[in-house]
């Protein structure tokens, strides 16, 4: 009896497992790599549609993992200041 329970167990796990992973795009992770693409493409200019544009996600994946994860939100503030620092610079010299 238990060991029908058991096994009963471990494989609604398994069905629940597979569920979850059924297809659908996949997760936009926040890589070192990625916030120094985005910081790039920031000082570059290009608006938060151009930059999800770039990294094929919406805009609004933008915006949520600027609220997940400080440190993309911080490049993409990062890449602004360069921006306006570069623009500034050369209006100036």
């Amino acid at each position: 009896m238990q060991n029908s329970v058991y096994i009963e167990r471990e494989l609604y796990q398994r069905i629940k497992m597979l569920q979850k992973n059924r297809g659908g795009r996949p997760k936009f992770e926040i890589t070192p790599e990625i916030c120094e693409q985005v910081e790039n493409l920031s000082a570059q200019g290009l608006t938060v549609d151009q930059i999800a544009s770039v990294l094929g996600v919406s805009r609004q994946t933008i915006y949520e993992r600027q609220n997940e994860y400080p440190e993309f939100s911080d490049a993409l503030k990062r890449g602004r200041g360069k921006g306006v620092a570069n623009v500034t610079n050369a209006l100036y010299t």
